[in-house]
């Protein structure tokens, strides 16, 4: 579950479900990560999640608009961060922490496991493939 640390917002950042909605920093407790998201001067939804030690741990690789819908969603169930967009679809990142408690991402293009109910609604989604 995300912790928003945000000020001055009209409208809430996080909905009830935990889908992200506007930039933000944002604390993933479960895995000691920030996500921070924020809007280019070009207007491209731009994103980095570091660890405690503010090493980057995944960050924007593709160029998603400001003027198309977008969210991003942290399941802590699979540790996979979504980030949904309607001009460039959806990506996901799967987090892991290992021994020793370093925390690294890997982007992934199918899933084994169906999206969360949380993210079937959230703006910009599209389904991702799917591994029988």
């Amino acid at each position: 579950m995300f912790l928003a640390s945000l000020s001055g917002c009209e409208e809430p950042a996080v909905r009830s479900d935990g889908v992200i909605v506007a930039p933000g920093t944002f604390s993933i407790s479960d895995i000691d990560c920030e996500l921070k998201i924020w809007v280019s001067d070009d207007h491209i939804v731009e994103f980095v999640v570091r660890d405690a030690a503010q090493s980057v741990i995944a960050e924007t690789g593709d160029r998603p608009s400001e003027y198309s819908s977008w969210s991003f969603y942290w399941d802590s169930s699979t540790k996979i961060l979504w980030m949904c967009s309607g001009d460039i679809g959806s990506r996901c990142w799967q987090f892991t922490i290992d021994d020793s408690g370093d925390v690294s991402a890997e982007g992934i293009d199918s899933l084994t496991t169906p999206p969360p109910e949380a993210i079937l609604d959230a703006p910009g989604y599209h389904a991702p493939s799917m591994i029988p």
